[in-house]
C-alpha cells in the first residue's frame, strides 16, 4: 500500500505521504508486520530528500516504537532516525549497541548509525560510543574490515569538538590505540601543540598487541605540531 503508493503517486505532496506513513506507525502494534512496509516507506520517501527534512511528527512516532526488540526492525528505526537526527534517540541506540546481547552484526549496524547523529551527543554518552571501538579492528571480517570500522570511527570524530578529541588522547593514552591513533590523525597541528606532553608520554610508555602503530600515529603527530619540545622524539 505506502510502497506502491510512492511508486504510483511519487510527485504527490511530501507531507501528505509523510501523513499517511506516521499514521500507520502509530496505529500499528510492534508485532505487526504493517510496521515493517511503513518503515520501508519512509526510508523511501527519506531518500527525496538530500537534507535532513522535519518530520517532527515521523521522529516522535519512531521514538514510541524503538526498541521493540526486533533486531530487524529495529534497524531500520534506528537508520531512519539517524537520518532526521532525532538525537533523542541517541541514547537509546548506544545502549543497543553496547547490550550485552547484541549480534555483531547489529552492533556494527548501529556503530554506523551512530556516526551520522549531530545533535543528541553528550562527553560522556560520546566516550560510551567510542570505547565500543576498540578492539573490534580485530574481528573477522575480510581484510577490508579492520579498515572499516576505522573509517565509522573516523567520520564520529570529525564531528566531534576538538577539546573532546583533545581529551581522549589525555585520559585514555596507551590503553586504546585504535581511538587514539584516530583521533590524533583528527586533530589539527594546532590542536596537537596543546597536547604534547601528553603524545610524548604515549610515544615512551605504549604497549601492547598495537603499540607499534600507535608509536607510528603518535611520531607522525609530534612531527605534524611543529612544536620544538617534539623534536627530540622524531
Amino acid at each position: 500500500g505506502l510502497i506502491a503508493l510512492h511508486v504510483v503517486a511519487p510527485g504527490e505532496d511530501f507531507q501528505q505521504r509523510l501523513a499517511k506513513i506516521v499514521s500507520v506507525i502509530r496505529t500499528v502494534s510492534r508485532e505487526d508486520e504493517s510496521l515493517s512496509g511503513a518503515l520501508r516507506a519512509a526510508g523511501l520517501l527519506l531518500l527525496e530528500s538530500e537534507k535532513k527534512p522535519a518530520a517532527d511528527d515521523l521522529k516522535q512516532a519512531l521514538l514510541a516504537h524503538f526498541p521493540t526488540k526486533s533486531p530487524a526492525v529495529d534497524r531500520e528505526i534506528a537508520r531512519l532516525l539517524a537520518k532526521l537526527d532525532a538525537g533523542e534517540a541517541v541514547e537509546r541506540i548506544v545502549a543497543e549497541l553496547l547490550a550485552p546481547d547484541a549480534s555483531r552484526a547489529d552492533q556494527i549496524h548501529y556503530a554506523l548509525c551512530l556516526r551520522f547523529f549531530d545533535s543528541g551527543w553528550e562527553p560522556q554518552l560520546r566516550r560510551r560510543y567510542f570505547n565500543w571501538f576498540e578492539g573490534k579492528q580485530h574481528w573477522e571480517g575480510g581484510y577490508s574490515f579492520s579498515m572499516y570500522i576505522r573509517n565509522i570511527l573516523d567520520d564520529a570524530l570529525a564531528k566531534t569538538p576538538a577539546a573532546e578529541r583533545q581529551d581522549l588522547v589525555r585520559d585514555r593514552r596507551d590503553d586504546a590505540p585504535l581511538l587514539v591513533s584516530a583521533t590524533l590523525r583528527s586533530l589539527s597541528a594546532k590542536d596537537l601543540i596543546e597536547i604534547v606532553p601528553e603524545l610524548i608520554e604515549i610515544q615512551q610508555s605504549a604497549n601492547g598487541e598495537d603499540a607499534a602503530k600507535l608509536v607510528e600515529e603518535t611520531a607522525l603527530a609530534l612531527g605534524r605540531c611543529g612544536d620544538e619540545r617534539a623534536t627530540p622524539y622524531l
